[in-house]
């Protein structure tokens, strides 16, 4: 199944419903792994209530802003694995990312946000690959804001 994916407030369609198109959207394969956004989103919020960083690692998007400390962008999987967990999954990071409805998640031109708290902060923040091992787009973590 294919299903287009907004930059912004583009057209979405699927085999059930088409709605007013503003600008291109991305298609996206919805039969690779990483492409069906509330399954991304439900592992993201698996890995981090787990605080389980080798399973965050896999949904990352490299090279990734983490904004630890000063912040710094991280260019590896390697490099990731050399976080410290206590750092990344902080007692916000763990209960705004666990308050996420996956049912209400929508493109922002920053990406797709995950948080749960009003100011929106801290973060997980979606985005589209340009390509996946299968050769296709899938969605994957661009960036961590605390």
């Amino acid at each position: 199944m294919v299903t287009s994916v907004p930059d912004t407030s583009s057209e979405i369609t699927t085999e059930e419903s088409t709605q007013t198109e503003t600008t291109p959207a991305l298609e996206i394969d919805t039969a690779d792994a990483n492409t069906d956004l509330a399954v991304v989103a439900q592992d993201i919020k698996d890995a981090v209530a787990g605080k389980d960083l080798e399973a965050l690692s896999k949904l990352v998007i490299y090279p990734v802003y983490v904004g630890i400390g000063d912040g710094m962008e991280i260019a590896s999987e390697d490099d990731f694995m050399k976080l410290n967990p206590d750092d990344v999954f902080t007692d916000e990071m763990v209960a705004a990312i666990a308050s996420v409805n996956n049912a209400f998640l929508s493109q922002t031109n920053a990406g797709i946000i995950l948080s749960g708290t009003e100011n929106a902060k801290p973060n997980i923040i979606l985005g589209v690959s340009d390509s996946n091992a299968n050769g296709s787009n899938a969605y994957g973590i661009t960036g961590i804001n605390y």
